[in-house]
């Protein structure tokens, strides 16, 4: 996918050259591996500063900038990345994404880049093999940018399944939504929904924020199934550091020292060979 070389060559370019769209980028090399670095600046308007003597005063531009990190690592095999972020603010896939779009050429003139969650194989499975499918919620990033045009279709997934269930659109700009069928629904309600959820998780249109399905099995036991990256992260530890003062360098490293078990995980997930939804 994006090579050491390029990751290198991008982050000598001019400091101006690297801002897209409110987010600076950047390489950063840690133990001998190249990320790509994204940096979204806080807002520090009506922000305060407070030392550890209790004084209290306003932030004011003389005060360092600072910046909600993210760390991008490029995996093995050239598609697969693990995304760090120094907070849940940070910068993420759309991010990357746009990224990619600006700066990398996609392998051959006629491709183009698509950013969407790796699912494990299995998650698709319950849902075909599922009795019914009664609920699903998905949860959206909550940003102060939630309402732009950016974000106007945050939620394709729910208007599709509101159209198909019941013919209700969801207003925008919530933060979840989700559709639940009434304890009296019909088969063909409960069919319909899980069709809907089955080709919208399998065209990525399930935001990796997050997001639900209640399940009916053929034991008609109810399971809830988390649509999340629950089986995909994994507990890093920064060792000998002082919880207080950790930097996102070391979570950095500490991402780059799991490098082998994360590029195991990905590879035990499987993968879904499925059509990129339309434009």
């Amino acid at each position: 996918m994006i090579s050491d070389a390029q990751l290198k060559r991008f982050g000598a370019l001019p400091h101006e050259e690297r801002f897209h769209r409110g987010v600076m980028y950047d390489s950063l090399q840690v133990g001998g591996i190249w990320l790509l670095a994204m940096y979204s600046p806080i807002d520090t308007r009506f922000l305060s500063y407070m030392s550890s003597t209790g004084e209290v005063r306003d932030v004011s531009s003389d005060d360092v900038p600072l910046a909600y990190p993210t760390a991008v690592l490029f995996l093995r095999g050239g598609s697969r990345v693990a995304i760090l972020k120094g907070h849940r603010s940070a910068p993420g896939p759309d991010d990357l994404h746009a990224f990619l779009e600006r700066w990398m050429e996609p392998a051959t003139p006629d491709s183009k880049w698509i950013v969407n969650q790796l699912l494990r194989t299995d998650q698709l499975r319950r849902i075909r093999e599922a009795k019914a499918v009664t609920e699903v919620t998905v949860t959206a990033a909550a940003d102060d940018d939630l309402l732009s045009e950016h974000h106007r279709d945050t939620n394709p997934l729910m208007s599709d399944i509101a159209r198909t269930v019941r013919g209700e659109k969801f207003p925008h700009g919530a933060v979840t939504v989700g559709v639940k069928l009434d304890a009296k629904y019909s088969p063909d309600e409960s069919e319909a929904l899980r069709k809907t959820a089955e080709q919208e998780l399998s065209r990525g249109t399930i935001r990796p924020e997050g997001g639900s399905v209640t399940l009916i099995g053929s034991d008609g036991r109810e399971e809830l199934m988390r649509i999340v990256r629950d089986h995909m992260t994994i507990k890093v530890a920064v060792a000998g550091r002082d919880p207080d003062q950790v930097s996102f360098t070391n979570l950095a490293e500490g991402m780059v020292s799991a490098v082998e078990e994360i590029e195991s995980r990905v590879e035990a997930a499987g993968r879904l060979d499925v059509e990129p939804p339309a434009d």
